[in-house]
């Protein structure tokens, strides 16, 4: 820089000095201002307190204070004594005072005038009271940090002010420097001196004469033109040094006298030398020999050379000389042999590896082909392979197979779930394992395990699965025919059990209506129930459940029945000639001696119930041994519990057994059953419960006389509330009903399976009963035509809710007639929908429903709680003659 720019700069830093301090003066001026001020208000308050104080009414002074703002206020007379001294807190209250400084001497020539204080907490001020009344001066104090605050703020202020104002000029010097500095360096380039790193800049504009502008002109195209070749240039170089960079090989450019001009990253790390040691520098004999430096264009050249740390290393060295304006370079280009070599040998060891496991891999695919059935499918399903085992299992060949999809061997046994589960399951990623059931090309049916692997996309290859199969349809069959045998044996045990060990009781005991259900949950079960009648006017029934389930259960279940047959059989035959029955205690207590010594040895015990009907007294008498509790439904809708008076057989070793009585009315009901209804439970883990269970007895009981509708009907309500729930254990249930009136019921009763065979059995009971009730010869005919007719339609047109519902018939006297009733869970059925009979043989409908009107005087259809109901009334002339004689006598 010149000297003339120089002191030109020294001047401008001086101004901005000087500007600076005389905004720091004007501060401090004005904070000395406001100080001053402060401190006249405050001596002109001082002077007006001093006059109010000094009248001859001088107010109280503590009001004076608190408007002024003070902090202390002190009276002093001529001689210096306090007379008043006066202090305030920050809130204005009155404390403590402090001691204030002597007045001013007398000498001193009156008050001291108003001056700026310096800074500190509070203002002080001196005034003479006024008059000859009471001659002394007050002193006032007020606090300052309002003031101090303000005055930091103006000191601030100036400060800043100062600080910018030499910024400010600093900026400007420095930017006109920059311009200077900026025209030099293009001069100095134009006039070909060095200059400094940076790219160029032109001359600034000049307002000179026109040759002076047309130079400036000139000279700035010849900077950019300068700039733009240098630009490239840089560019060149960047380019090749990242070639350069980017090489595996060694790179290096000598010059004619052997120094360094670029040295690559890979010769870096070849040789083990940094860039910045070699640049500029001789290459190092070591890495070249100069007796091979003058070798021929192309010429290859193997060596080896030394590391920077001596260490010796084989190199393929390539020589490429180049000149250019009378200057030679050479060009060195080294490739480490070693490196080479280990590559060679990898690339030889992993072809080997290559060959050997695909050799294996073959071998496995071979075994896999002969064990297993392959197929391979992509992303859409679509076949892209399928091996011969696939071929051989299905009738297809291969090629066959190649763009279908798995539906060609689908059999349609499976949901459409389990499919769209195995593409989710594969979707994302997961193994899939499952069974599935095709079809060959014959048509015949075929199992396979199967499991599904999803295999990602390689070498620009999609994604696809493998489908690895096995031919399991032996196995199924072994497992089908298995479980028909086994399904075959259960049923023979269960008909062995209902038919030799333990059968069924009679379908009604003498003066009862009795109905009963039992629901093994294995097939064969451990509950079992029995009906004896043991005199002309008593009904004995046992109900009992055995510990655990299945066959074991069945057989101590059969054998614990036969017990009791046996021990009634022996006390009947010790009794006295003319004594009744053996009691219920002794018959229980003899089944005890009997059975619990086998029931401990195998670690079993059995829960009964033993009851009494006494149909001449009325009665019940009843004992129960851990079993679930006997139901006693009255007829006015009351319910009563039968409780247990001893444990289950075969728990303790001795038991002296009670009975307990209670009495029956006509129209009640008993019901008895296992614990498996009680404990029912839905698929959201509910249980059925005892509560649940009587609200729904008292209910059916009171809507449905007969005891097979009712006891069918719980059968629903058990079913509805189990949801499709596996069922735990087994379900024995038994309802029992007084039937209405006075002695032997009037009306006969039989349950009658939905079975066409049962047919005769059925005419025979309505010949019977209604032969009972009156009914002869054509009357009886047409009567049992009627009923069969009945059955009939309800067998092959009524669909039951419930399998092995049957049909309940009550067969008795009217006040002219015969009436037979049907009763039968299904749906609701409209005669008035019924299509008539078409006589012309073309269809068979609506003949049974014609046979029954023309057979009967009456036939009406009720339906309740899914309860169907029909009734059959007949007349008979035996019938009307009673009627007759009867109005006659009437």
């Amino acid at each position: 820089m010149s000297r003339a720019p120089r002191l030109g700069a020294v001047g401008s830093l001086l101004a901005a000095v000087l500007a600076a301090l005389a905004v720091l003066a004007a501060g401090a001026w004005a904070a000395r201002g406001l100080r001053l001020q402060a401190a006249e208000e405050l001596h002109a308050t001082a002077r007006t307190l001093a006059a109010l104080l000094a009248g001859p009414h001088a107010p109280d002074p503590l009001p004076l204070a608190r408007a002024a703002a003070l902090r202390q206020l002190t009276l002093h007379d001529a001689g210096g004594r306090v007379l008043l001294a006066l202090r305030l807190d920050d809130e204005g209250r009155r404390t403590a005072p402090q001691p204030s400084p002597p007045p001013p001497l007398e000498g001193s020539g009156g008050e001291p005038p108003a001056q700026a204080p310096p800074g500190g907490a509070v203002l002080a001020s001196w005034v003479r009271l006024p008059g000859d009344a009471v001659p002394g001066w007050l002193h006032v104090e007020r606090d300052a940090a309002r003031l101090d605050a303000a005055v930091a703020r103006i000191e601030r202020g100036a400060a800043l002010g100062a600080l910018a104002t030499l910024l400010l000029v600093l900026l400007t010097l420095r930017l006109g420097a920059a311009r200077t500095s900026r025209a030099l360096r293009a001069a100095a380039r134009l006039a070909g001196e060095p200059a400094e790193d940076g790219p160029p800049s032109c001359l600034p504009e000049t307002r000179g004469p026109r040759e002076i502008r047309a130079l400036n002109r000139t000279l700035n195209a010849l900077v950019r033109q300068r700039a733009g070749e240098r630009a490239a240039l840089q560019e060149l170089r960047a380019r090749l040094r990242g070639v350069l960079d980017a090489a595996h090989d060694a790179a290096i450019t000598l010059d004619d006298e052997g120094r360094v001009l670029d040295f690559n990253q890979a010769a870096e790390t070849m040789l083990g030398y940094p860039r910045a040691e070699v640049l500029g520098k001789p290459l190092p004999g070591t890495i070249l020999p100069s007796g091979h430096r003058e070798a021929d264009e192309g010429a290859v050249l193997e060596l080896e050379v030394l590391r920077a740390d001596g260490t010796p290393i084989p190199v393929r060295i390539g020589l490429a000389p180049a000149g250019e304006g009378g200057r030679r370079y050479l060009g060195v280009c080294m490739r480490e042999l070693g490196e080479q070599r280990r590559q060679s040998e990898e690339r030889e060891r992993l072809l080997r590896s290559y060959r050997r496991l695909s050799r294996r891999l073959e071998r496995l695919k071979l075994a896999l082909d002969e064990h297993a059935i392959v197929c391979i499918t992509d992303a859409q399903g679509r076949i892209t392979y399928a091996n011969r085992k696939l071929a051989e299992l299905t009738g297809y060949a291969r090629h066959e197979f190649l763009g279908r999809t798995h539906r060609i061997l689908q059999a349609g046994l499976h949901e459409p779930a389990v499919y769209e589960e195995l593409w989710r399951t594969i979707g994302r990623g997961a193994v899939w394992h499952g069974e599935l059931a095709d079809r060959r090309r014959d048509g015949s049916l075929y199992w396979v395990a199967c499991t599904v692997v999803p295999m990602g996309g390689v070498e620009g290859e999609g994604q696809h699965y493998v489908s690895v199969q096995t031919d399991i349809t032996a196995q199924k069959q072994a497992e089908t025919a298995l479980a028909e045998a086994r399904r075959a044996e259960l049923e023979t045990g269960s008909h062995i059990q209902k038919t030799l060990l333990a059968g069924p009781p009679r379908p009604q005991a003498r003066g009862w209506w009795i109905s009963s259900h039992s629901e093994p949950s294995l097939g064969i079960d451990g509950d079992f129930y029995d009906v004896l009648h043991l005199d002309e006017h008593c009904v004995d029934l046992i109900i009992a459940d055995v510990m655990g389930k299945g066959v074991p259960a069945a057989l101590v279940g059969a054998a614990t029945k036969m017990q009791f047959s046996r021990s009634i059989a022996e006390l009947t035959a010790r009794r006295d000639a003319g004594a009744g029955p053996p009691a219920p205690a002794r018959i229980v207590a003899a089944v005890h001696r009997a059975m619990t010594p086998d029931l401990q040895s195998l670690g079993s015990f059995v829960t009964l119930c033993y009851l009494r009907l006494d149909l001449r007294r009325r009665q019940l008498t009843y004992i129960g041994c851990g079993h679930e509790e006997t139901l006693v439904l009255r007829r006015d809708g009351g319910v009563e519990a039968l409780p247990n008076q001893h444990p289950p057989l075969g728990i303790l070793d001795r038991e002296e057994y009670v009975e307990s009585c209670v009495p029956l009315e006509p129209g009640d009901a008993v019901f008895l059953s296992s614990d498996g209804v009680v404990d029912l439970v839905n698929p959201a883990g509910e249980r059925w419960g005892s509560e649940r269970m009587r609200a729904t007895l008292q209910r059916l009981v009171s809507e449905h006389p007969g005891v097979t509708s009712c006891l069918q009907r719980m059968r629903c309500e058990m079913r509805d509330f189990e949801a499709g729930a596996t069922q735990r254990d087994d379900v024995t249930m038994l309802l029992l009903r007084v039937p209405p009136g006075d002695g032997a019921p009037a009306f006969a009763r039989m349950e009658f399976e939905r079975d066409a065979e049962r047919l005769p059995q059925l005419r025979g009971f309505v010949r019977e009963a209604a032969g009972r009730c009156g009914l002869e010869g054509e009357e009886l005919a047409a009567l049992e035509l009627a009923v069969v007719e009945a059955a009939t339609n309800v067998i092959r047109h009524a669909v039951s809710p419930l399998p092995a519902a049957p049909i309940e018939i009550l067969v008795g006297p009217g006040e002219d007639h015969c009436l037979v009733e049907l009763s039968y869970l299904g749906e609701p059925f409209d005669p008035r929908g019924a299509a008539e009979p078409d006589f012309s043989g073309r269809s068979e409908g609506g003949f049974g429903l014609y046979i029954m009107r023309h057979c009967c005087e009456r036939v009406d259809y009720r339906h309740h709680e899914g309860v169907n109901m029909l009734r059959l009334y007949k007349q008979g002339a035996r019938l009307r003659k009673v009627k007759a004689a009867t109005r006659v006598c009437t």
